[in-house]
């Protein structure tokens, strides 16, 4: 307790600290400027401790000051324990990124703590409003915490949300408020609660969600086995492909999958896991069904924070159908390997640098026949070759590496015979890059002879149809004429060349009735290899009918058809002396039959006649009638005489 007596007539320096003393003499000087009360707040050290005073200094008359104090030491107490409770939460909220706000009902006078502010990226002086607090919400997220906030003022009922604003500064976050009602005297009086940035939650658990449903909808079969093998979780993909149930796989062992067909080394794969290794390998495992199926895994062990094995995850892929397409694959590997060693031609490929990749044993021995060289893989082309060759050679492929493919002939002499090849060359290319050569080669040296003699043959073949009568002809596989004889001209009025040009120009000058005759014989003749023979009209230039023998052959050389080679025959005036032959001998074969038949009757009975005469026996004609009888007889025979002078005057004409 302060004694009055002790301070009475004392200057405030005798008793005052010197700080404190100053604080009260500053502001005396303050108040006598200003006349007005100024409060100040300080502390006075006493036996009992520091003590906190508030006092109200007035300027009096005569230079006299007034100090009323009052003892505030209970409230500065409690306002520290505030401070300092606030501190705790400020750091609390900042650790914890939760902010406190806080509304009241009376006139929606709107606290935001720090974090509140910082959440929402605005200065640290930012005091909202109701209506500014909620603008900061998207417009749907805004409709739900608006009644939300009804609710709660009108029924006290609390709130607890997730929802999206859009900050000061533009960005999206997911905010978590929670919303309390406050009551005094059973009346509410206002909101608060506390306001969270939960984006980062929201970003893991969408994440995590997005994972999820990546695991779920995954083409690959997903299993998941606690350290023991067993089955924990399988996603849709493995029941779709095994064909069993979530149900009836989870807490299985992944063995029932196993068939006894497996080729898996288990017991290598178990001992990398258990290292917290990871193992990749196939499978030929077994559905529900019994259907085998192969399938590709990679199997790794799940670490926790110290490093520990907690699950094994199995990640597989049906690779059934590449399975069978590698199968498939080998086996045309297989079979293309059988046909480039079986080809008669020169096969090989080459790299980018020359280097030979792949070769046929006809390549290899014809190489080694002429360069005395064994090839093997690997080897630089132009390095084995004689000099002479290099630059040809060399320039050759450097084409075919720009992308060009070439066709080419060259000869080689061996041992006095000269040797000739076709070559094929084409670039490989992958992915628009050429990365090597494929040379196609071949011994033509047989076919140059054949078709040399081929040529001399064709020579004197087109000296003989030249100076033949006949229409020699040769049409090619697609119908053109390769070749006609000028002997055309002759029978048909038209120009070899006529014919070259217009290949249906035969077909046009058939006589109209022998057309159909014509096209169903050459639709059939390719049927047949032997010679066979037709008879056909044609109406020439000169728009006479004449008669063609068609003579003709397909031609084949090795399988391949080459074309049709034939003759046409003018048959026209042979065939008139044939006609008129046979005509000669239907007159002749009459003469005879009137010969031998009708001639005979009338001759017989004139005999007869004359032998009445001779006996002249009258019993039955009287000698006139017999006379008479026997000159009808004469006239017959002389009528009989007169028609067979005619015929053989016919077959006279027929011979001239």
């Amino acid at each position: 307790m302060l004694q009055t007596e002790n301070y009475l007539g004392k200057n405030i320096r005798d008793f005052m600290p010197e700080e404190l003393s100053n604080h009260f003499i500053n502001a005396f000087q303050r108040v006598k400027t200003s006349q007005n009360l100024e409060k100040i707040t300080y502390e006075f050290p006493t036996q009992i401790g520091i003590l906190y005073f508030e006092a109200s200094v007035k300027s009096l008359n005569q230079g006299e000051f007034l100090v009323v104090s009052r003892d505030i030491t209970q409230n500065h107490l409690y306002q520290k324990q505030i401070e300092t409770q606030n501190e705790y939460l400020k750091q609390l909220s900042e650790i914890s990124i939760i902010g406190i706000w806080e509304l009241k009902l009376s006139n929606h006078e709107v606290y935001w703590s720090d974090m509140v502010r910082k959440i929402h990226e605005v200065p640290d002086d930012y005091d909202p409003n109701i209506e500014d607090a909620l603008a900061f919400y998207l417009p749907f997220e805004r409709n739900i915490l608006q009644k939300e906030i009804d609710k709660l003022f009108k029924y006290g009922i609390p709130y607890d949300l997730n929802l999206k604003i859009k900050a000061a500064n533009g960005k999206i976050k997911w905010v978590r408020t929670i919303g309390l009602p406050s009551f005094e005297n059973g009346n509410l009086v206002k909101a608060y609660g506390t306001f969270q940035d939960i984006s980062e939650i929201k970003e893991r658990d969408l994440t995590i969600q997005k994972l999820s449903m990546a695991v779920e909808q995954s083409f690959a079969s997903i299993v998941m086995t606690d350290l023991m093998g067993n089955i924990e979780y399988v996603n849709t993909k493995f029941t779709q492909v095994t064909g069993f149930t979530k149900d009836e796989v989870v807490g299985k062992n992944p063995r029932i999958l196993r068939s006894e067909k497996s080729i898996t080394d288990y017991d290598e794969m178990w001992a990398l896991l258990t290292q917290g290794k990871m193992w990749s390998g196939e499978f030929l495992n077994r559905k529900k069904t019994g259907e085998y199926y192969w399938e590709f895994g990679i199997i790794y062990p799940l670490l926790d924070e110290l490093g520990n094995i907690v699950n094994y995850i199995g990640v597989k892929e049906d690779i059934t159908e590449k399975k069978k397409l590698q199968m498939e694959l080998t086996e045309s590997e297989i079979k293309l390997n059988n046909v480039l060693e079986s080809a008669i031609e020169s096969i090989l490929t080459l790299d980018s640098n020359y280097c030979l990749m792949y070769f046929n044993h006809v390549f290899k021995d014809d190489f080694y026949a002429r360069n005395g060289i064994l090839v093997e893989k690997g080897m630089n082309l132009i390095d084995l070759l004689p000099s002479e060759k290099k630059i040809f050679w060399k320039n050759k492929i450097d084409t075919v590496l720009n992308k060009e493919s070439i066709n080419f002939e060259y000869e080689e002499d061996a041992e006095g015979e000269t040797l000739y090849y076709e070559v094929n060359a084409n670039p490989i290319i992958n992915n628009d890059e050429v990365i090597g050569v494929s040379i196609f080669g071949v011994n033509n040296t047989e076919k140059k002879k054949t078709e040399r003699f081929i040529k001399d043959s064709e020579s004197k073949y087109r000296i003989v149809a030249e100076n033949n009568y006949n229409w020699e002809f040769w049409q090619g596989p697609d119908g053109n004429y390769i070749y006609n004889s000028p002997s055309c001209e002759k029978i048909t009025g038209y120009t070899f060349q006529e014919f070259n040009e217009n290949p249906r120009l035969l077909l046009k000058i058939l006589h109209p009735e022998d057309k159909e005759k014509y096209i169903h014989y050459h639709k059939n003749r390719l049927q047949t290899t032997g010679i066979e023979t037709n008879v056909f009209r044609i109406i020439n230039k000169q728009g006479q009918v004449r008669i063609l023998e068609h003579i003709c052959q397909p031609i084949y050389n090795d399988g391949i058809y080459l074309g049709i080679r034939g003759t046409n025959v003018d048959v026209t005036e042979k065939n008139k002396h044939i006609d008129a032959i046979k005509e000669q001998n239907r007159l002749l074969k009459e003469i005879t039959w009137i010969q031998s038949h009708e001639f005979r009757a009338p001759l017989a009975r004139m005999m007869s006649l004359i032998d009445f005469l001779d006996t002249k026996d009258f019993t039955v004609f009287d000698e006139q009638q017999l006379i008479n009888a026997i000159k009808q007889s004469a006239d017959e025979l002389d009528m009989m005489i007169r028609v067979i002078s005619q015929k053989v005057y016919a077959t006279k004409t027929f011979k001239e």
